[in-house]
């Protein structure tokens, strides 16, 4: 086995030296995010990232982007067969769409918290959200004919997962990504279009209010 010489060791000594004695901001730089977002907890959130330092108080607009229902997840519950599990229709997108756009317009502008804005310019906020996975408590089986008779009762229609990004209307610079799961409130009932249209309003119209009320968590960090 050979020996190291006095110079290797001399010059490994002083590498090892260096890493030691690299600043902590420099280490910490490396590790930082390189979208410069920060997990900050929002209340009734699961799941929230925000730039530091954002002064949200100063948007006094909002630009509402449609809703991204173009590739949701169908997360069917179990023993659920193969051939009943369906992507959403048009018609299904269309309504999923109509009222998040209903429920954000009326708790955000309609109530006077923001200004409406058509293009983003200063001072407004763009917000983008986009429906990730619908999780339905039944799904009809198609082995049985439907009757008049039949009927489902469950807690609620199940859940929906979104995701929000908020940026600047100016530069288009990200703000904050937030990822959220929610349901219905919980009440053993029977589960029909009607019921899953109402739940699916409340759900949207809870996901609007938590922005009006709490936009300003984001900045707590």
């Amino acid at each position: 086995m050979k020996s190291l010489s006095s110079k290797t060791l001399f010059a490994a000594a002083v590498a090892l030296a260096g890493v030691l004695m690299m600043p902590a901001s420099n280490a910490l730089a490396e590790s930082a995010p390189a979208d410069g977002l920060a997990p900050v907890k929002v209340k009734r959130l699961d799941e929230v990232r925000a730039k530091p330092g954002v002064a949200w108080g100063e948007y006094t607009h909002v630009q509402l982007l449609a809703l991204d229902v173009s590739d949701v997840a169908i997360k069917a519950p179990a023993q659920t067969h193969k051939r009943d599990i369906k992507p959403l229709t048009d018609k299904q997108k269309a309504a999923l769409s109509e009222s998040y756009a209903r429920a954000f317009t009326r708790e955000l502008i309609e109530d006077g918290i923001f200004k409406t804005a058509e293009q983003g310019a200063a001072n407004t906020l763009v917000i983008r959200a986009k429906l990730v996975e619908i999780a339905p408590n039944y799904i009809p089986s198609s082995g049985f004919a439907m009757s008049g008779r039949h009927r489902v009762y469950a807690e609620n229609a199940g859940k929906m997962t979104m995701t929000f990004e908020l940026l600047d209307g100016a530069s288009g610079e990200l703000l904050a990504q937030i990822t959220d799961e929610r349901e219905g409130t919980r009440m053993w009932r029977e589960i029909n279009p009607v019921e899953v249209r109402s739940q699916t309003n409340q759900i949207m119209s809870s996901w609007a209010r938590i922005f009006r009320n709490h936009l300003d968590d984001l900045g707590r960090h």
